[in-house]
């Protein structure tokens, strides 16, 4: 097999794996993925919006980058959907401390799956909270 020549020539799971390893490692992931984005139109088009680069976000370095509440939102909305694991944490916290004001029967489904999923910190309120 010949080496690929220009970026549009490689298959777009290598896009894909690319996308997604950079959302979730960067210390700047939305920056680094707007930079990706702007490198051709296959990444923009066809590949940075993709579930499994939404699902490997670092939410928590991703939120970091802006102080605006609206786009924290947006950025939780979209992440949400693709399974995001700091996301549904966030979402968990939220329903335990906002959203109920502190009654005994709240709804731990968000915090359950994040700690099936691997998110430790969401395993540990998880046990805290039914301990």
């Amino acid at each position: 097999m010949a080496p690929a020549r220009s970026l549009t020539d490689l298959p777009e799971e290598i896009h894909i794996d690319v996308a997604a390893r950079i959302a979730a490692s960067s210390n700047f992931p939305m920056a680094d993925l707007r930079r990706l984005r702007g490198a051709c139109s296959v990444m923009r088009d066809r590949v940075c919006g993709v579930p499994l680069v939404r699902r490997n976000l670092n939410l928590r370095r991703a939120l970091r980058q802006s102080d605006d509440a609206e786009t924290h939102e947006r950025l939780i909305v979209n992440t949400y959907a693709a399974g995001n694991l700091e996301v549904r944490f966030i979402k968990g916290m939220r329903i335990v401390f906002r959203e109920h004001g502190g009654a005994l029967h709240v709804p731990l489904d968000e915090l359950d799956q994040a700690a099936r999923g691997g998110h430790k910190p969401a395993a540990y309120m998880l046990a805290m909270l039914l301990w």
